[in-house]
């Protein structure tokens, strides 16, 4: 089995189930939010606003993924008693809640209704091929690419479906469970949505906020009682970031670019803020995972705050391009980047404190980006090769 990248000090509390890829708590790292996958139909107008927050996103994803190993790492510069890794581990831990208000802001963006059956078959033709995919793969590699093992795992059923529905053979691949579970229940979401879009979110904020308080008080043992082992992958438990990005996406954009770029350096203050408080609060409790009431707040702030920045950078050249560049590709960054990690980790320079750290950062965002553009001109050239052989195969069969 691959010895686990991500060991930290965390502690494991409430019945999470460890993988060999993650560290001892609750996965916190990242679909429509993930580019290609929100399937914006034809005339819809692209936001690179979203697109921004969507990189953001994605970027934070990899810095919690690359710096987990450094956590407790020595070094002479501490702020507040903390190193840098822990610094970024925890500022970022935002990125998956971003990630899951951006998908149910991107699907309210379309303005379309669909039948539900018609929603849910283009929704897995997306997103499960992919995932079953990479699912495989990381199995495979926990088992140090023994070919015999996977496939005396693959053929135990209970195993393989434990696997698919939770995604724990790597510590970012449980974020599609939540998203699908989200896509079964968009329909009567989106109507609940429309029929009274502040009650909707209310509602939401009181279920995640109760069930991520009761994570919190259970971590802290106040709780008299243990939770479910996988309530937190449950969708109540990150409900409100779904249904806020639906209620988000009717807000006038106009008028929500101009108010935010006007707030940008409050805003980035109070940002500043509330990470240096977040990351103190964690280092304070040891409670390092991302199901936490605090994040609710830091992920609309997240929100107003990147929209207000991009709004400021938007004028850069050639800022446009680069921000939806990484938006096309964030699915395949989003899921090949854990096994690059793996194996940047190999080579000693990685591991020389903080500077090897930002070192792995820089050649993860670099080696994934090009194993997913790589995939996607694979992926695009055997659609185009099946579109043009069907319609031979079917002449063919002409009298």
């Amino acid at each position: 089995m691959i010895i686990s990248i991500f060991n930290t000090t965390e502690q494991r509390k409430g019945g999470y189930t460890p993988s060999p890829w993650t560290s001892p708590a609750p996965p916190s790292q990242t679909t429509s939010a993930l580019g290609k996958t929100g399937g914006r139909p034809r005339g819809t107008a692209r936001l690179l606003e979203i697109d921004f927050l969507r990189l953001v996103s994605m970027l934070a994803v990899i810095s919690i993924h690359v710096s987990s190993t450094y956590l407790s790492y020595e070094t002479g510069h501490l702020f507040l008693g903390m190193n840098l890794a822990f610094l970024l581990n925890q500022a970022a831990r935002f990125s998956v809640p971003l990630f899951l208000l951006l998908s149910g802001f991107s699907l309210e963006q379309t303005g379309r209704q669909v039948p539900y059956l018609t929603f849910l078959r283009t929704r897995s033709a997306r997103v499960l091929p992919p995932y079953l995919g990479w699912v495989l793969l990381y199995a495979l590699a926990n088992t140090g690419f023994d070919l015999h093992t996977w496939g005396g795992q693959l053929g135990n059923p209970p195993w393989l479906l434990r696997e698919l529905l939770t995604g724990q053979g790597a510590p970012h691949l449980y974020f599609i469970p939540i998203l699908f579970q989200c896509y079964l229940l968009y329909p009567l979401l989106r109507r609940w949505v429309n029929r009274a879009p502040v009650q909707s979110a209310a509602w939401a904020l009181m279920v995640t906020f109760l069930l991520q308080g009761g994570y919190l008080l259970h971590d802290l043992e106040l709780l008299p009682f243990s939770l479910p082992a996988h309530l937190w992958m449950l969708f109540p438990t990150w409900s409100f970031y779904f249904v806020a990005g639906m209620c988000l996406q009717r807000l006038d954009r106009s008028h929500l670019r101009v108010q935010c770029k006007k707030a940008a350096l409050p805003l980035l203050l109070i940002s500043a803020v509330f990470a240096c408080l977040y990351c103190a609060l964690s280092h304070r409790l040891s409670i390092l995972h991302a199901i936490r009431p605090a994040l609710l707040a830091a992920t609309l702030l997240a929100f107003f705050c990147g929209i207000g920045v991009w709004e400021w950078l938007r004028a850069c050249p050639g800022a446009g391009r680069v921000v939806s560049f990484f938006s096309r590709h964030a699915m395949g960054i989003y899921y090949n980047h854990v096994l690059v990690i793996y194996y940047l980790r190999q080579f000693p320079r990685f591991h020389l404190g903080m500077s090897g750290m930002l070192l792995l950062f820089a050649a993860t965002l670099c080696l994934s980006t090009g194993i997913a553009v790589l995939l996607s001109l694979v992926w695009h050239g055997v659609r185009h090769i099946t579109a043009n052989v069907r319609p031979h195969d079917r002449n063919s069969h002409q009298p």
